[in-house]
């Protein structure tokens, strides 16, 4: 699966193409979240 981010809402988020996403489906939404990878509970 590939997702397309547009280059100026990756800059709006502070996200480059090595970000770890977390991608899941929540009712009828699908969630894109920062992964904390590295990061404590």
């Amino acid at each position: 699966m590939a997702m397309v981010i547009e280059k100026a809402v990756m800059e709006a988020l502070g996200i480059t193409e090595q970000t770890p996403l977390q991608v899941m489906v929540k009712g009828n939404a699908l969630v894109v979240r920062l992964t904390n990878v590295g990061v404590g509970p």
